[in-house]
C-alpha cells in the first residue's frame, strides 16, 4: 500500500518520492526543486503520486520544461495511470499540442479504453479493427471531427457511456467546449436531456471544464447549442444574462455558489463584468467574507486582490469595499499589491460622479 501524502509538503522533504511531489504540485512547478529531485538516486521518478505518475501531472499543468526533465531523466513515457490512461492520451485530454508531438515522437503511445473495451487500443489500427463506440472515443479524445464523423456513420451510439459508464460521449465534448463535436453527436441523436449519474443537469455539465473556459465564446457556444435542443439547466437565465443575483446561487457541481467557485478558479473577470453590468444588483462585503474568509484567501492566491478593490465591483460603496480590505490579513496587505489610498479614491470619485448626475436629473445646476 502506498505511503499517504503528508498533509503539508514542503522543499525540505526528507524523502525523495516527497520532494518530486513538491516540485510538480506547488502552484507554481518548482523547476530547480524537480531537477534536485531527479539528481537524487533515491528517487522513483514512475511511481504513483495519488494514482498518476509525475510525467501525468506534468502533462496536466501544462509544464512542458518538467515533461522533458522527466522525460530525459528517463521517465517510463507509457505508463499508465490508476485509469490505465497514459502520458500522451492526457495530452490529448488537456490539449497540450507541444507536449504531445514531444512525446509522439519519442515512440509514446495512446491506450485509450472505451466503454466496450477493456484492453488498451494503439494508433491509427482504432479505426479499423475496433468497435465504432471505441472509434467515436478515439476521434473525441483526439479532436478529429472528421475522424468522428465517419465513426457516427459507421453505427456509432451518440449517447454511449465511457469512463467506466460515468458520462455520456456527449458530455465529454461538452466538458472540452468542442462546439463542432456536440453539434455532430445533437444531429446524430445524442439525447441534449440525459444528465450526469449524480443528477448534474445536462447544461451544468459545463461547469466541469476547466475554468479557463468558463465565459468564453466557445463556452458560451457550447452551452447555447445544448440549450436550444432542450438541454435543462439548473436556473431560468442562461450565464449570460447574469446578474449579481445569479453569482450567488449554489452550483451543483461543487457544492458552492457561484461567486466562490469562480473566485477560487482565478475567474474575478467574470465577476467584475457581471457586477459592472448589473446595475441594479450589489455585491455586498459578506459575499466575500463567507466560509471563514475561504473566497477573500482565493483571490489573495491566485493574484487578483488588486482586481478586487475596483469600481467595477462596489461602485461607490466605500464603506464595504473597506469592510473586505479590513478583513485582509497582515500578509495579504503586505504582498496583495493593493494600493487602497488609490482604490479609496476612485471609489469616492465614482460616487460624486453619480450624486452629480443625479443632481442634474433632478435639474439642480451645478458649479
Amino acid at each position: 500500500m502506498p505511503e499517504p501524502t503528508p498533509k503539508y509538503l514542503t522543499p525540505e522533504m526528507p524523502d525523495a518520492h516527497h520532494q518530486l511531489e513538491w516540485a510538480l504540485t506547488a502552484r507554481l512547478v518548482d523547476m530547480d526543486a524537480l531537477r534536485a529531485a531527479l539528481n537524487n538516486p533515491e528517487t522513483n521518478i514512475d511511481r504513483h503520486i495519488n494514482g498518476y505518475t509525475p510525467l501525468h501531472i506534468a502533462i496536466s499543468r501544462h509544464q512542458f520544461d518538467a515533461v522533458v526533465a522527466l522525460v530525459a531523466a528517463g521517465a517510463d513515457i507509457d505508463k499508465p495511470d490508476y485509469q490505465g490512461y497514459t502520458p500522451y492520451d492526457y495530452c490529448c485530454r488537456y490539449s497540450f499540442a507541444q507536449a504531445e508531438a514531444y512525446l509522439k515522437e519519442a515512440g509514446a503511445e495512446a491506450a485509450l479504453y472505451g466503454a466496450y473495451y477493456g484492453q488498451p487500443l494503439y494508433g491509427e489500427e482504432v479505426l479499423e479493427t475496433h468497435h465504432p463506440n471505441v472509434q467515436q472515443l478515439f476521434a473525441l479524445s483526439h479532436h478529429n471531427q472528421d475522424r468522428l464523423r465517419q465513426a457516427l456513420d459507421n453505427g456509432a451510439d451518440p449517447n454511449s457511456r465511457v469512463y467506466n459508464a460515468q458520462r455520456l460521449i456527449l458530455h465529454m465534448a461538452m466538458i472540452d467546449c468542442n462546439v463542432d463535436a456536440v453539434r455532430l453527436l445533437l444531429a446524430a441523436g445524442a439525447n441534449p436531456a440525459a444528465p450526469m449519474p449524480d443528477g448534474c443537469p445536462m447544461c451544468e455539465v459545463m461547469w466541469r471544464s476547466a475554468a479557463r473556459h468558463y465565459f468564453t465564446p466557445r463556452w458560451h457556444e457550447t452551452y447555447d447549442l445544448v440549450e436550444e435542443r432542450g438541454g435543462m439547466g439548473l436556473f431560468a437565465k442562461n450565464p449570460k444574462d447574469w446578474g449579481v443575483a445569479e453569482l450567488r446561487l449554489s452550483n451543483h457541481t461543487y457544492g458552492k455558489n457561484f461567486l466562490s467557485l469562480l473566485c477560487e478558479a482565478g475567474r474575478l473577470d467574470i465577476v467584475r463584468d457581471i457586477a459592472r453590468r448589473d446595475t441594479a444588483g450589489f455585491l455586498n462585503a459578506d459575499d466575500f467574507l463567507k466560509d471563514n474568509g475561504k473566497i477573500l484567501r482565493g483571490i489573495y492566491r491566485e493574484g487578483l486582490l488588486p482586481q478586487l478593490f475596483t469600481t467595477d465591483i462596489w461602485q461607490g460603496r466605500l464603506e464595504e469595499m473597506m469592510r473586505v480590505y479590513n478583513a485582509c490579513t497582515p500578509q495579504m496587505q503586505k504582498y496583495g499589491k493593493v494600493d487602497i489610498q488609490a482604490a479609496c479614491a476612485a471609489v469616492v470619485c465614482y460616487r460624486q460622479n453619480k450624486m452629480a448626475e443625479k443632481a442634474r436629473q433632478k435639474g439642480f445646476r451645478l458649479p
